[in-house]
């Protein structure tokens, strides 16, 4: 399928006629009623070419959704379950051909180093990045010290360093510049796990802050 075969055939799936970035909650809804597992029924594409579009569509409400942190662990569970290198492949193409030149080549290496920034109580959670400098930012940007934040603190910013075949790596995007790799159920392919506490960010940041206090 072409790409414009293609976008024809998504424009008639996600009842859109043009490229409009979707309202982000409908853009979830829409994703969760087209091509989720409900309860014993099912709601997922009934034509195998229609994988193709579900994963595109997964692919949009991925990057533009609002908020969608509380439908992670499914979204997750629906990549473990549903995945398909072929359906995916041609999906990221629709996308971006870059992209899909990229993910085409991590999904031959044995090993492939990925970053997650995070807090010290945070789950292991999708997305990763090969990008180091960048899990570091995404780690300490929304730091702050406890008593900022009170009963939202998360413990420490930390960097987690990991291997995975590159085949577990479902998905592969660029779209933002972040390098990022998308892994469902990381604690069961994400092995040689390091986690680095980032102190060095949180005197820095510590410093700053109670400079500010000071000159406020």
């Amino acid at each position: 399928m072409d790409n414009i075969e293609f976008e024809k055939r998504y424009m008639e799936f996600t009842n859109k006629h043009d490229h409009v970035l979707w309202d982000k909650r409908e853009s979830l809804g829409l994703f969760l009623d087209k091509v989720f597992v409900i309860d014993d029924g099912e709601s997922i594409p009934q034509k195998e070419e229609d994988w193709d579009l579900a994963w595109s569509l997964f692919i949009d409400v991925y990057q533009h959704a609002l908020n969608i942190s509380e439908y992670k662990q499914y979204l997750e569970y629906f990549m473990y379950e549903h995945w398909d290198m072929r359906s995916m492949l041609n999906a990221v193409k629709y996308h971006d051909a870059d992209d899909a030149k990229k993910l085409l080549k991590i999904w031959t290496e044995d090993e492939v180093t990925v970053y997650r920034g995070g807090h010290e109580e945070d789950r292991l959670n999708i997305s990763w990045t090969l990008n180091k400098d960048l899990a570091k930012w995404f780690a300490t940007r929304f730091w702050f010290p406890e008593h900022m934040v009170g009963e939202d603190y998360r413990g420490m910013p930390v960097l987690h360093t990991g291997k995975i075949r590159g085949r577990d790596i479902a998905l592969y995007l660029n779209t933002r510049s972040e390098e990022e790799c998308i892994v469902p159920m990381p604690e069961n392919f994400v092995d040689d796990l390091e986690t680095q506490t980032l102190t060095e960010h949180v005197k820095e940041k510590t410093e700053h802050v109670k400079k500010w206090y000071t000159d406020a």
